[in-house]
C-alpha cells in the first residue's frame, strides 16, 4: 500500500554532457547542482503527459521508481535531512511550524536563528569548510548562519522570485564565481497540490510547468558548456486524496 511517506520521487543524473569515467585518482572535479521541486509526487512522471524534458533526463542519466523518505514529510524537516543525511530527530527540524519551550521560540520557514539548524551539519557546510565554493537559493536553512558558516551566495526567502530567473541565477554563479555547488528550490508541483489535489488538472498543468523549468535547465548546462556539472533533481515527499471523513493512523 502506498502511504503519503512512500510518494517520492528522485531523478538522478551523473554528467550532464560527459561521460568520462569517474575514478578515485584521475583528477576529477566535477561540481553539483541540486534542484528540488517540492511535492513532486513519484507517479506524476507517468501519469502526466507531454513531460519531455523529464524523459530527456531520465534517459541520459539513472532514475528509481521512488524513495520511502523520512517522516513527518514536511518541507523543512526532509529538506533538511535531503543535505544533512540525519533523521529528523536527529538534525531537529521536525516540523514546518513547531515551539521550543525551553527557549519560548516558535519555528517557522521564516526563523533566522542559528540554534534551530545547528542539530545537522548540511552539504553546503561541510563543502565550505573543504575550501568549496557554494551558493544555495531559498533551501531551508540556506540564509542562517550554521556552526560558524554560510554559503557564498544566498538570498533570503521569496516566493515570487519567477522559476525562469532562480535558474538563470543559479548559472550565473556557476559560470560568474565558480561555484562547485549549486542548491535550487521551488516550491511547486507542492503549492498547487495543498490547494487543488494531486489528482487535479491544476496539478498537471503545473507539472507541466515544472517541466518547462527542467528544460531550462538542461538547456542552459548545454548553452553554457557545464559537462562537469553533476545535476541531481529530487523532491521532499509526495501527497495523496484523502476523503476529509476518513481517519487516517499514523
Amino acid at each position: 500500500m502506498a502511504w503519503v511517506v512512500e510518494t517520492f520521487v528522485l531523478v538522478l543524473m551523473l554528467s550532464v554532457a560527459s561521460s568520462k569515467s569517474l575514478g578515485a585518482g584521475d583528477g576529477y572535479s566535477g561540481k553539483v547542482l541540486l534542484v528540488s521541486m517540492d511535492g513532486f509526487r513519484w507517479d506524476y512522471i507517468n501519469k502526466v503527459s507531454g513531460l519531455g524534458n523529464f524523459t530527456r533526463l531520465a534517459k541520459s542519466g539513472v532514475t528509481v521508481d521512488y524513495v520511502k523518505p523520512v517522516f513527518a514529510t514536511k518541507t523543512s524537516p526532509t529538506h533538511y535531512t535531503i543535505v544533512t543525511g540525519l533523521y529528523e530527530e536527529n538534525h531537529g527540524i521536525v516540523a514546518n511550524y513547531m515551539y521550543d519551550p525551553d527557549r519560548n521560540a516558535t519555528f517557522s520557514r521564516r526563523s533566522t536563528e542559528s540554534f534551530w539548524f545547528d542539530g545537522g551539519e548540511p552539504v553546503w557546510v561541510t563543502a565550505v569548510r573543504q575550501g568549496k565554493k557554494t551558493a544555495v537559493l531559498f533551501w531551508i536553512g540556506s540564509d542562517i548562519e550554521i556552526r560558524g558558516y554560510r554559503p557564498h551566495f544566498y538570498r533570503p526567502y521569496d516566493k515570487n522570485m519567477p522559476f525562469p530567473d532562480r535558474v538563470e541565477l543559479g548559472f550565473s554563479w556557476f559560470l560568474n564565481n565558480s561555484m562547485d555547488f549549486v542548491a535550487l528550490y521551488f516550491h511547486e508541483p507542492d503549492s498547487t497540490g495543498h490547494t487543488y489535489g494531486p489528482d487535479s488538472r491544476e496539478v498537471a498543468e503545473k507539472v507541466r510547468e515544472m517541466d518547462s523549468v527542467l528544460g531550462l535547465i538542461l538547456d542552459g548546462l548545454d548553452r553554457d558548456e557545464l559537462s562537469d556539472v553533476n545535476l541531481i533533481l529530487t523532491s521532499d515527499h509526495g501527497m495523496a486524496s484523502i476523503d476529509m471523513q476518513t481517519r487516517v493512523r499514523i
